[in-house]
């Protein structure tokens, strides 16, 4: 409504060919026929933006103002367009930035080739700036198109018990005897597997599909622990714990409920430290820091206590980290004190440097007060 109203005014406000030449030349262009990546890049452009992000060295490049920046333009190349040109306030308000600080990062996107932008009277007088993507941003978008196919094959139709269309002939059903798995409780009532339960996320060096789409999970809990025994309560009370400051560290928040095999993993660790409660959670600490300081990205439970042997070395050099830590501040501590003890002589000796000599102050003393 809003478009036909525009064209209506143009219309009476100018001659008729200029209307038609405005309205032509407002409008957005249409995707090519001939670009099907561009057209999978605008259906799909989140995904796209993060493996770009990953493996297009100009956006790998990106500071965290031009890469937010890109991320609220994206949304609006849709249906195959390579123009779109949204308002600089409302790109501020996706962003979280404001429109000063855009026009500076629309600028630092367009030197490194991820964006093309073009300044369009309008024809009222006032100008609109359009975004199209940049040569960098293209061949990433060439890349994604290369390695995720939009193109799904057709589902073959199978019939019942008798050979399909393609030659194929559908799998007997299952005996009525052999019923499938029970899915445990825990899943039933999440309606996930344990990853969704503990809210941990798989790490990827789990993965044995290391492709970037893949939705294949490591079997939560999975380790290579010997058998030994049995943990305690006040171990798995210990695991539990741990996994709640590992939650907090990675996602700024703590859960309370974690699966029993991702509990069982970690409280078989706990059991190797021996000491009280406060001593087997400092050591869980201390895994769990040089699990940080170590990975390449934010550590899951299997990265920290996939086995007692890489739990043990964790907490180790955790614990060296720590000690070094403590001792290079109590340095700092006995340092400034000495620091402050000399300060104070320092003002002793000035104070006691501006007094009178001991024989003005003797004779002030002996001088009778009160008589004329």
């Amino acid at each position: 409504m809003k478009l036909v109203a525009a064209s209506g005014v143009l219309r009476r406000a100018l001659p008729l060919g200029s209307a038609e030449a405005a309205s032509r030349a407002d409008a957005p262009p249409t995707a090519a026929p001939g670009d099907p990546a561009w057209a999978h890049f605008t259906r799909r452009h989140a995904l796209a933006l993060l493996y770009m992000r990953e493996h297009v060295p100009a956006l790998r490049d990106l500071e965290r103002g031009p890469w937010a920046c890109l991320l609220a333009i994206a949304p609006h190349w849709q249906g195959g367009r390579r123009d779109a040109f949204p308002g600089q306030e409302r790109l501020a308000r996706l962003s979280g930035y404001d429109a000063r600080s855009i026009r500076e990062f629309t600028k630092q996107l367009e030197a490194c080739g991820v964006l093309d932008v073009s300044r369009h009277k309008l024809p009222d007088g006032t100008a609109r700036l359009h975004y199209e993507p940049g040569p960098a941003l293209l061949a990433g978008v060439e890349l994604f198109g290369a390695r995720y196919s939009d193109e799904r094959p057709k589902p073959v139709e199978v019939a019942p018990n008798g050979p399909a269309r393609g030659g194929l002939r559908a799998k007997p059903l299952a005996p009525a005897d052999h019923p499938p798995p029970q899915r445990q409780r825990s899943e039933v009532v999440s309606g996930g597997g344990p990853a969704a339960i503990s809210g941990e996320l798989p790490d990827p060096r789990d993965q044995k599909n290391t492709s970037f789409c893949s939705a294949v999970e490591p079997e939560a809990g999975a380790s290579n622990h010997e058998p030994g025994p049995e943990p305690s309560e006040l171990d798995r009370d210990v695991a539990r714990e741990a996994l709640g400051v590992l939650r907090e560290r990675r996602f700024g928040r703590r859960v309370g409920l974690f699966d029993t095999k991702v509990v069982a993993m970690v409280a078989a660790c706990a059991s190797a430290i021996d000491g009280d409660r406060e001593t087997k959670l400092r050591a869980q600490r201390d895994a769990i820091e040089h699990a940080f300081a170590v990975s390449r990205s934010t550590p899951t439970p299997s990265f920290v206590w996939g086995s007692i042997d890489h739990f043990l070395n964790h907490e180790t050099h955790g614990r060296r980290a720590r000690v070094e830590a403590e001792r290079a501040g109590a340095r700092q501590a006995r340092a400034a004190e000495a620091e402050r003890s000399r300060a104070r002589e320092r003002s002793r000796l000035e104070r006691e440097a501006c007094a009178p000599p001991p024989e003005v102050l003797q004779f002030m003393a002996e001088f009778p007060r009160g008589k004329a």
